[in-house]
């Protein structure tokens, strides 16, 4: 599906100036809206009334703006160059072979726009890599036992995640829920992960997960889920549509 660019300097705009980034972000339901527009984010605020709200407001709370001065969250920013050189030097790839685009690109014609942390030219295909910083708490939403092996070959890696069981065709929570746990990554980064791999209609892509507790980098591989990526431009295109009366 063609990228449409919504914004060349994004990343930048992220790291320099988050009132005008987030007015960006009004644009479209980025792949952190995903879980929410799935109806399966955990956290008290992830409500799609709250979303629609806020993508329809003019102006940037208080409370928006506070999220990216969070700990953890000016963490991850910061150590995201960090996290793709451990990925990197991990399965002993090219530096170079990973791309971070600046821009926020939309996805087609739908309203689900996607930023890249960074892309992976892989045997003619692009996968996302998605870098996280995961705290002493957050540790404990992940199955370490699902992490890639340092060193293996890419190919490989899919058969981490070889015993995908059938849950039927209705994509629900506890279709979510079970093929996060598949992946042994918590289940909004799942979604979030699958906005991306639609965006760059990629087989497959990586979680890569820097843990606080013993600053070890731990790899996740996360299989395209076609029945999903239909959900969200689905449920995407509803709620865009519903919106537009009220701007």
């Amino acid at each position: 599906m063609e990228l449409k660019v919504v914004c060349e300097n994004a990343s930048e705009l992220s790291r320099t100036d988050q009132e005008a980034f987030a007015m960006i972000r009004r644009q479209g339901f980025g792949a952190s809206d995903s879980s929410i527009i799935l109806g399966v984010n955990p956290f008290p605020d992830g409500t799609i009334d709250k979303l629609l709200k806020q993508k329809i407001s003019p102006y940037i709370t208080a409370e928006e703006l506070a999220i990216g001065q969070m700990v953890n969250v000016r963490k991850g920013a910061d150590l995201e160059p960090l996290i793709l050189q451990k990925f990197t030097k991990m399965f002993n790839i090219d530096l170079e072979d990973i791309k971070k685009p600046d821009a926020m690109y939309r996805i087609g014609d739908t309203p689900l726009t996607v930023n890249f942390d960074g892309i992976l030219d892989y045997a003619n295909n692009k996968l996302a890599v998605e870098c996280k910083f995961v705290s002493l708490y957050g540790s404990k939403y992940y199955d370490l036992t699902k992490s890639v092996e340092e060193g293996s070959y890419f190919p490989a890696d899919l058969l981490k995640i070889r015993d995908i069981k059938d849950l039927g065709s209705e994509v629900n929570s506890i279709y979510l829920t079970e093929r996060a746990k598949e992946c042994g990554i918590p289940i909004y980064y799942y979604t979030q992960i699958q906005q991306q791999l639609l965006a760059l209609d990629a087989p497959w892509g990586y979680l890569a997960a820097l843990f606080d507790k013993d600053w070890t980098l731990r790899v996740f591989t996360v299989m395209a889920d076609e029945q999903v990526q239909n959900k969200l431009m689905e449920v995407a295109n509803k709620l865009w549509t519903s919106l537009q009366g009220k701007n």
